[in-house]
């Protein structure tokens, strides 16, 4: 096997801090960006304090999402189940207000077309493409209402909370994606800053919007009528380990 060079090792860093290519590695980039040399050091430490606890807690979700799934299958109770699903939970509370104010902490020393240039660059609008594959999981005849123990009363009220939920989010993605789509015109017609901070502004609303629907949703709607085994089927059956979840 070849060795990895320094320069693949120092490219491979910056992809995993930026979660695209990153802008180190591109001939172009520090040009296109037209960072000076105070705006590079306050970026190169605004990725680094990312990075690390980050990964950590991705890591630590993961973890948890698996040790979560074990359990289920093994018929262990509410007791058990709580604290591995609060760790989730939380883990997935962390990840998103990493996300939610990295973003925003990058407008303090970045101008919004710079903001807005490095949020392209990982997140380019949508081309209409074939829908993702489901997971792995039981024949489509599986009855999960029986499986998540759902009585005619609770299986009325999780339609309700989830019919809710969806509606929040598809406005929240639609907003986003139309943000990006406007934010990628603006940024290729050569647009003022002042023109490009009320999209940056819309884009991290909704992105904060779609977050918070989340959270909200598994962290307080649910527990109002499910118990912590409940929870963690229907979790495991929406967000499955990186092995999938078969009951």
């Amino acid at each position: 096997m070849k060795k990895t060079s320094l320069a693949g090792l120092l490219f491979l860093s910056s992809f995993l801090a930026f979660g695209t290519a990153p802008a180190q590695a591109d001939q172009g980039w520090d040009q296109y960006l037209a960072l000076n040399p105070d705006q590079k050091a306050q970026l190169k430490a605004a990725n680094e304090k990312r990075k690390g606890p980050l990964e950590i807690v991705r890591q630590d979700k993961d973890q948890a999402t698996q040790d979560l799934a074990n359990q289920v299958l093994a018929n262990a109770g509410d007791a058990v189940l709580q604290p591995l699903l609060n760790q989730v939970l939380d883990d997935m509370q962390v990840i998103d207000k990493s996300d939610d104010t990295y973003w925003s902490s990058l407008l303090n020393f970045l101008t919004p077309t710079q903001v807005a240039k490095l949020y392209l660059k990982g997140h380019q609008p949508k081309n209409p493409g074939p829908a993702a594959p489901h997971p792995p999981g039981p024949h489509p005849s599986f009855k999960w209402d029986a499986y998540f123990g759902f009585n005619p009363v609770t299986a009325q009220q999780f339609k309700a909370a989830d019919q809710a939920r969806n509606a929040q989010m598809k406005n929240a993605r639609e907003d986003q994606e139309a943000a990006i789509e406007q934010l990628n015109q603006l940024v290729q017609s050569n647009a003022a800053d002042s023109a490009i901070q009320p999209t940056l502004t819309t884009l991290f609303n909704a992105i904060q919007t779609e977050h918070q629907t989340e959270q909200s949703f598994w962290g307080a709607t649910l527990p109002g009528f499910l118990s912590p085994t409940q929870m963690a089927k229907l979790y495991l059956h929406r967000h499955p380990p990186k092995g999938g979840f078969t009951p």
